[in-house]
């Protein structure tokens, strides 16, 4: 499986942890429909988003730094579909640890496929 293959499916996993989590949230479902339209017609294209607006957070990633969820993450370019897909500010309080700690999970291994399909 590509690199590509992987993060749309990491990212998938995500929505689908999310709407487990939140089964009266309609806009995690809906978020995950756009996704898989967008991913359908350009499969790289959220990929090249978070190259573009969420990697330089890298070591907020990796270092599970709150801010990130609570004001890096909204700050995405308004023309970004990211900014629509993974705004995660208003759930991340409500998070217990345990679930912050798969989330932040889940972004790590998003940075690490990035990396992997940009280095090569």
């Amino acid at each position: 499986m590509s690199n590509v293959k992987k993060f749309n499916y990491t990212i998938n996993n995500l929505f689908e942890d999310l709407i487990t989590l939140y089964p009266d949230n309609k806009l995690f479902i809906i978020n995950q429909e756009k996704f898989n339209m967008l991913i359908k017609y350009n499969v790289k294209k959220v990929m090249n988003e978070f190259y573009n607006y969420l990697y330089k957070y890298k070591n907020e990633i990796l270092n599970k730094n709150d801010i990130f969820f609570l004001e890096k993450i909204c700050q995405i370019d308004n023309k970004s579909n990211l900014n629509k897909l993974m705004n995660l500010k208003d759930i991340w309080v409500n998070l217990n640890n345990e679930n912050k700690e798969t989330v932040w999970l889940y972004f790590q291994v998003l940075i690490a496929l990035v990396e992997k399909e940009y280095s090569s």
